[in-house]
C-alpha cells in the first residue's frame, strides 16, 4: 500500500472559486468496490494566507491489509497574484504501529528545501525472563534536498492554469514538484489528442490529462494517471491503469462543498 495514495493527490481542483472549499473522493479497485476514501480542503484567509489538506484512508480489506492506513498532505503558504506559494508540505502517514511525518521547508530566495523527518513504531522487547514489553522508539533526522523546485504536487495542481496558459494536444510538459519524484521531483503532464481521449476516456470532459509523477506505484513503475476535469476546473475522475490482477484503481469525486465569503 506503500505510495497509494499519491494518487489521490491529483483529484484536487485546479482553480478556485471561493475561499473555503471540499471535496470527498471514493476510491475503488477491481472487484474491491470500494479500497478507500478521500477529503480535500481548501482555506484562504483574509491576509491571503492558504492551507490546502487532504486525508485518505484505506477502508474495508484495504485497511486490514495496510495496517489501518492513514495519510494526511498539506501544504501551507501565501497567496499573491493569485499564485499559491507554498512554505511548507507535509506528509504524515500513520499505522497500527508506526507514524511517520516529513516536512519540507521551502527558502526560494536561497532555492533550498529543507527537510525535517519523524518516524516512531511500537516494538516488542523481551527481558532476560522472556516476557515482552513494548516500547516506543523514535528517530529525527535533518537533511535538505538534492533539487529545488517551487511547488509542491498539491500547490503544483492549484497553479496549474498559471504555469501552463494553453495546453496544445499531443505535447508533454515537464514540470517539477515535491512529492514527485524522488531525485528531481520531475512530473509530466501530457494533453491528448481527440481520438486519444475517444479510445480512452469513458466520457470527455472540459480537459482530460495524462500525469506522470515518477514514483513506483503497484505496478505502474512511473504512476501514469489518466485525469478528467470538468467544467468547474476540479478534477471529477482519475485512474491508474492496469494495476496488478483486478484492472484500474478509479478516485471518482462523490460531493463538492464551497463556501463564499
Amino acid at each position: 500500500m506503500r505510495n497509494f495514495f499519491l494518487i489521490i493527490s491529483f483529484l484536487f481542483p485546479l482553480k478556485l472559486l471561493s475561499l473555503e472549499i471540499s471535496a470527498q473522493y471514493e476510491i475503488s479497485y477491481g472487484i474491491f468496490k470500494k479500497l478507500g476514501v478521500a477529503e480535500a480542503t481548501l482555506q484562504i484567509d483574509e491576509d491571503g494566507n492558504y492551507k490546502s489538506t487532504l486525508i485518505a484512508r484505506a477502508t474495508g480489506l484495504a485497511r486490514i491489509l495496510s495496517n489501518g492506513l492513514t495519510e494526511y498532505y498539506s501544504s501551507e503558504g501565501i497567496v499573491e497574484n493569485d499564485i499559491f506559494i507554498p512554505k511548507k508540505f507535509i506528509r504524515h502517514t500513520q499505522r497500527a504501529h508506526r507514524e511517520r511525518k516529513t516536512i519540507h521547508y521551502f527558502d526560494h530566495q536561497n532555492k533550498i528545501i529543507r527537510t525535517s523527518t519523524f518516524d516512531q513504531k511500537e516494538v516488542t522487547k523481551f527481558d532476560t525472563s522472556f516476557r515482552p514489553s513494548k516500547e516506543i522508539e523514535r528517530s529525527h533526522q535533518e537533511s535538505t534536498l538534492p533539487y529545488y523546485a517551487k511547488n509542491d504536487i498539491l500547490s503544483l495542481f492549484l497553479n496549474l492554469n498559471h504555469v501552463i496558459k494553453e495546453f496544445q494536444p499531443d505535447k508533454r510538459y515537464t514540470l517539477h514538484a515535491i512529492g514527485a519524484s524522488r531525485s528531481n521531483g520531475e512530473i509530466f503532464i501530457f494533453y491528448p489528442n481527440l481520438e486519444f481521449e475517444k479510445k480512452h476516456f469513458d466520457s470527455l470532459e472540459t480537459l482530460n490529462l495524462i500525469v506522470t509523477i515518477n514514483r513506483d506505484i503497484f505496478s505502474s513503475e512511473k504512476g501514469e494517471l489518466l485525469i478528467s476535469i470538468n467544467e468547474h476546473g476540479f478534477c471529477s475522475k482519475a485512474v491508474l491503469k492496469n494495476v496488478l490482477f483486478f484492472g484500474d484503481i478509479v478516485g471518482r469525486m462523490i460531493s463538492f462543498n464551497e463556501l463564499h465569503d
